[in-house]
């Protein structure tokens, strides 16, 4: 991650303005879930499968340029709680450069339909979900690679299990994101990380 335009630039580096920022991100996808389409997820998925470290190799703008917005290295950690039927959501990014201090967000996320779309999930990190999925499950091994797509296709995350992910894989969920899943690339201003100094986080 989320996915997902310019609004809301923090002027500094403090965290009062990073956690502004990524809350109107995530209301203003909230309100994208609700005007669009849902996607095709992987069918079927596994969530204990998916949980663990993911660590983000490209994504759009709109993250970008909002609550990661400065941040360096940036992943997502997950972890299902099977008794709740809930994903615990752990985000990091380093504040400035790889080496940076480390800024968190924790929220939660499940499944909105299990069944016949279980890759598509809802995610929030204000308590309440959103009424529809705003995080698609496009395309994973679990081991090596996820791609992750978000409300009208205004989102794109590229992720990885090692902080770098190798050209070819790359290239494959690039043409895959466009021929298959219909993402225009440079339209959501798509691009790959600069992932050098970035290195494994310590087990939390």
């Amino acid at each position: 991650s989320l996915l997902l335009h310019n609004f809301l630039f923090p002027s500094t580096n403090s965290k009062p303005n990073m956690l502004k920022c990524f809350l109107c991100a995530v209301l203003v996808a909230a309100v994208f879930a609700g005007l669009c389409p849902e996607q095709t997820t992987v069918n079927p998925f596994n969530v204990v499968a998916y949980q663990g470290q993911w660590y983000e190799i490209a994504e759009a703008r709109i993250p970008r340029d909002t609550f990661e917005f400065n941040l360096y290295c940036s992943g997502a950690n997950y972890t299902f709680v099977e008794s709740d039927g809930i994903v615990l959501v752990n985000n990091t990014g380093h504040v400035g450069s790889p080496e940076g201090e480390l800024s968190e967000a924790d929220g939660k996320a499940k499944q909105t339909d299990p069944d016949t779309n279980p890759g598509a999930l809802a995610v929030t990190f204000s308590g309440s979900f959103p009424n529809s999925p705003n995080y698609y499950v496009l395309d994973t091994d679990y081991v090596t690679y996820t791609m992750v797509g978000g409300p009208c296709k205004e989102y794109l995350w590229i992720l990885s299990r090692t902080p770098q992910m190798d050209d070819a894989t790359y290239n494959m969920l690039v043409n895959e994101a466009t021929n298959t899943f219909g993402y225009d690339l440079d339209r959501i201003g798509f691009r790959h990380d600069n992932t050098t100094g970035c290195t494994v986080l310590p087990p939390a």
